[in-house]
């Protein structure tokens, strides 16, 4: 198990929106990741258009989301979003 702890996000996407997403947020996790250290998952529920993050192994949460957020002001993710809609951050540690 990767030190430290486990970020998750969670938000719901306007329609057909996570396919038109989806290789910008790949790259965007895979720079992450690369730059931090963590392990990078997307994921999202089988049925609707809940789509979430997560990055386990991450020691301290506030710098990875500051570059989280220079990526995602670079994609316009706000736009993204379902109405309504924001993104859930909550981060975990093992106990």
């Amino acid at each position: 198990m990767s030190p430290g702890g486990a970020l998750y996000i969670y938000y719901r996407l306007g329609e057909d929106r996570l396919e038109v997403l989806k290789p910008a947020l790949r790259a965007m996790q895979a720079a992450l990741a690369a730059q931090f250290g963590c392990d990078a998952g997307l994921m999202r529920r089988p049925e609707g258009d809940t789509v979430m993050e997560v990055y386990r192994g991450v020691a301290d949460p506030a710098p990875l989301q500051a570059a989280m957020a220079r990526h995602l002001s670079a994609m316009d993710f706000d736009h993204h979003l379902a109405s309504g809609s924001q993104r859930h951050v909550e981060f975990f540690v093992c106990v």
